[in-house]
């Protein structure tokens, strides 16, 4: 993995500010609690809150205000902050420290996601985290998303699934991708079964394409083919005459 510049957590925010990381006086610190709203804001089912000096905080004074709204054609979905992209963004844009600090440390609620050690949460972003640990939280891998992004196409096991309307990219194996004009691509969505498995084999053909209602057996008969040798000296001699 490539060296990256290691960026320590904060521990005590109490009189800093997260946008210029310089401490002040705390009665020049404003603390900024935004609470949890509905499904069209950022902060769907996510309350936190971030701190800024006098002269951070007046850059944008009435975002601050967290005014909420009901945009036209979402009433159905609940209110906003009348800033609310401007303000995630503002988070977002944060030194790491601080993001940790908001989408993290502070961050409480259904959406609100893992609740990390705040030098692993900042690891984590960094793509520097152990994989070891990111698997204690339950979490992928930056080695395996780097698995998936490079088996994944280069695979001779992934094979185009017809379904009549529309074609899907499987592996016999758990992972699944896409295709297009006989190119295999990986999905949006990071998936963890290249990660180890020891049934990649560079391709060498061109990709084929099934029956969607034909997968299963050809599943069956990929995986059989592929342990064939060793079922055939565990079971061989041992169903001789029963099947």
């Amino acid at each position: 993995m490539a060296e990256t510049k290691k960026i320590k957590a904060i521990h005590n925010s109490e009189c800093l500010c997260w946008k210029c990381l310089k401490e002040h006086d705390k009665s020049k610190i404003h603390i900024i609690e935004i609470g949890a709203l509905g499904y069209n804001s950022c902060f769907d089912n996510l309350s936190t809150r971030i701190q800024l000096c006098d002269d951070c905080y007046n850059v944008n004074p009435e975002w601050w205000n967290l005014e909420t709204i009901i945009p036209e054609g979402f009433e159905h979905f609940g209110y906003m902050y009348k800033y609310d992209k401007e303000i995630c963004q503002f988070i977002n844009e944060l030194p790491l420290e601080s993001q940790e600090l908001a989408w993290n440390e502070y961050a409480y609620g259904a959406c609100a996601g893992y609740n990390m050690d705040a030098q692993d949460w900042i690891d984590y972003q960094l793509g520097i985290i152990s994989h070891e640990k990111c698997k204690e939280y339950g979490m992928y891998s930056s080695d395996e998303e780097k698995a998936y992004e490079e088996r994944f196409p280069t695979c001779q096991h992934p094979i185009e699934i017809d379904y009549r309307d529309s074609i899907g990219c499987h592996c016999p194996f758990g992972a699944f991708g896409k295709s297009e004009d006989g190119v295999v691509f990986t999905k949006d969505d990071m998936l963890n079964d290249c990660y180890g498995c020891e049934y990649y084999k560079k391709r060498t053909v061109p990709i084929i394409r099934i029956k969607s209602e034909d997968e299963a057996d050809y599943n069956l008969y990929v995986e059989y083919q592929l342990n064939k040798d060793r079922l055939e000296q565990k079971f061989g001699e041992m169903l001789k005459g029963v099947l």
